[in-house]
């Protein structure tokens, strides 16, 4: 079967997503120091790490970047990077320089440009670091990669089990959900930073639900990376219809949150159970992310059945039962908050305590979740204001972690 992407243009899986040669390169051969154009290596630049001599052959497509967001479960397939580079020179045979780049080479968002090889080429030698490196890479050579390809392609995107020691070359258990419906549930981290479908993906302006980008205390100050936002972007990848009807300040269950009036999940749960009665179509796919908003006090204990929708174990309980009955065929799968800080700003939300009752509710139905807290490697200190996964590096982290979630339900 064709795939295609939003513009009409046929999807090349392989070369999309396939990486088949292991990281290249070596931390335990690492200089310490900037290579130069000429191809010596200035050890002034004691913040920069420069890689030994990296058999290549002339045509291919040299990639370096460094990891954001090593992963820490072995079934995470993916983790976030940036390509830096401080230098790339090429050597002949002999290892004389046959083209210098003395160059501040920087992108993000997990795509890779790379540089073709030029006619000539037997080695190559890559440096990261400096003021374009996410990280120290003297301190952090481990999660330096290059990254070679057989054949020249455009912007590929590259992804990671276990770090950079190995790389996955089939992504084709995520393309049977081409085209497929998702609905999804949650607060403000599936709200305002999930995006609200491929549609948003390229818009300069936002997208339904979104304030007047005039505005420069409204959500559109972040609308130049719309395309970041973690549901906006694997719906684009993989052609998803989504009804995300996650709502900022959402708790799980019955009862003000403690900051806004209640838009309690089982409410919204509640009204979507309504128009299935009413004739309309189950979807393929429900994602539920609750957990960020929920007071200590409502949590309550595991003995809470789904009657008891006013604490968070209960809650709990009734969307899985009631989605069962009515979307008997719906795949389904729970998404647990990353860590975050409330401290100055609420002294009566419990993260924790909701995280850990609505994973035990999951362990207890056999319904899958995603724990963001173990498999992002999501840190406090990469939210910006320590609740929300605003920034690119945090957002990007939790798509990844939700897009190899997405592909085992």
């Amino acid at each position: 079967m064709s795939v295609f992407d939003i513009n009409g243009n046929e999807i090349n899986r392989t070369k999309s997503h396939a990486v088949d040669n292991p990281n290249l390169a070596d931390p335990a051969n690492f200089t310490v120091g900037l290579l130069n154009a000429d191809g010596t290596i200035n050890t002034a630049q004691t913040s920069c790490a420069t890689t030994d001599y990296i058999p290549c052959t002339a045509g291919k497509l040299v990639c370096a970047g460094q990891i954001i967001s090593a992963n820490r479960n072995p079934w995470y397939l993916c983790t976030s990077f940036k390509e830096v580079t401080r230098a790339r020179v090429f050597y002949d045979s002999d290892k004389a320089v046959i083209s210098g780049a003395s160059e501040n080479y920087y992108s993000d968002n997990n795509v890779m440009t790379g540089v073709l090889a030029p006619s000539g080429t037997a080695f190559v030698r890559v440096s990261f670091g400096g003021s374009y490196a996410p990280s120290n890479p003297v301190s952090n050579k481990e999660s330096c990669f290059v990254h070679i390809a057989d054949t020249a392609y455009s912007h590929p995107t590259l992804y990671f089990p276990n770090g950079v020691e190995t790389l996955i070359a089939d992504d084709s258990q995520l393309w049977d959900k081409w085209g497929k419906t998702w609905t999804l549930f949650g607060d403000s981290l599936t709200d305002s930073y999930g995006g609200h479908g491929w549609d948003m993906s390229t818009s300069p302006v936002g997208g339904p639900g979104w304030k007047n980008a005039a505005d420069p205390m409204a959500v559109e100050s972040r609308v130049p990376w719309t395309g970041y936002f973690w549901c906006s972007a694997i719906a684009r990848e993989l052609g998803l219809i989504v009804d995300n009807r996650g709502k900022s300040g959402s708790n799980i269950n019955i009862g003000n949150n403690g900051s806004y009036a209640d838009v309690c999940g089982v409410n919204i749960l509640d009204t979507f159970l309504a128009e299935i009665t009413n004739g309309a179509t189950p979807p393929d796919f429900i994602t539920i992310g609750f957990g960020t908003n929920n007071i200590a006090s409502q949590v309550g204990t595991d003995a809470d059945d789904s009657t008891v929708k006013t604490s968070t174990y209960g809650a709990t309980k009734y969307f899985i039962e009631k989605i069962r009955e009515k979307c008997p065929y719906t795949s389904l799968g729970f998404v647990l908050p990353p860590p975050g800080d409330w401290t100055g700003v609420s002294t009566v939300k419990d993260i924790d305590s909701a995280r850990n009752a609505i994973k035990t509710v999951c362990e207890s139905y056999k319904v899958p979740y995603v724990d963001m807290n173990d498999c992002a490697n999501i840190t406090v200190d990469m939210l910006p204001d320590k609740i929300h996964v605003s920034s690119k590096e945090a957002n990007a982290a939790y798509m990844h972690a939700m897009r190899a979630f997405m592909a085992k339900l």
